[in-house]
């Protein structure tokens, strides 16, 4: 079975994102948040498909262990996205359980084996795959001018300070929240009321940076304004 899971992988990584990651709509300017919100302090940004287009890579990631156990599993690509977007690993992993898959692990085997594929992407990629440079120039616009920036996000610590890492951003944030830092996470609110209070800001203050349902309900949930993050998105193919 590995060896066929092998052969799949490699087929799999073939599927190339973007050579060069363009944004298909316009990323917002400082002068345009402060005319949404004169009062900006704070900006909260959600990380897989807002900071960078990730999630195609957790879905990769994903259908690899699927497959393992399950070599006879048909879903596309796309069919996984819609079920993982905006979704903790625990959530994804509970639909698919439900579906009578992935019967052979629980809940922390699922992401070892997932995490370690992810690694492993994440040594066969170039930043500029997954990565808009628009958005380091906003970053860096955001900080010169003193406005406090936090990432909330529901992937686990390790991979979010991974990727952060990787496209040399994690300076910029004052403070990375994953989904062990609450015990609830999105669409819950838990995670952006928590944000607030470690930043100590107004929720008048704040602007989140969210791309999909879950994140949006989320951040709306917690009395935040939500600009929807939607500059890595294809009209064609949108998250919801």
């Amino acid at each position: 079975m590995l060896e066929s899971v092998n052969i799949f992988y490699q087929k799999l990584k073939k599927e190339k994102i973007r050579k060069f990651m363009q944004l298909i709509n316009p990323l917002p300017t400082f002068k345009d948040l402060q005319i949404l919100n004169p009062a900006l302090k704070a900006v909260f940004w959600d990380m897989d498909g807002t900071i960078m287009e990730t999630e195609i890579l957790h879905v990769k990631a994903s259908l690899v262990v699927i497959k393992k156990y399950n070599p006879d599993f048909n879903e596309s690509l796309i069919e996984i996205e819609k079920n993982m977007t905006g979704r903790t690993d625990s959530q994804f992993f509970q639909t698919y359980r439900e579906k009578g898959l992935l019967k052979e692990l629980n809940i922390d085997q699922f992401l070892q084996e997932k995490n370690d594929i992810l690694f492993t992407i994440l040594n066969e990629i170039q930043p500029q795959e997954i990565f808009s440079e628009k958005i380091r120039s906003l970053l860096i616009e955001l900080s010169t001018n003193h406005i406090k920036l936090a990432v909330v996000t529901s992937s686990e610590k390790d991979i979010a300070f991974a990727f952060l890492e990787f496209l040399d951003i994690k300076k910029y944030f004052d403070h990375i929240i994953t989904r062990a830092d609450t015990e609830l996470n999105k669409p819950n609110p838990e995670p952006y009321f928590y944000a607030t209070k470690l930043l100590g800001h107004d929720p008048k203050e704040i602007i989140v940076f969210e791309d999909s349902q879950f994140g949006i309900t989320a951040a709306r949930g917690a009395n935040l304004y939500v600009h929807h993050a939607n500059w890595y998105q294809d009209s064609t193919h949108p998250k919801f």
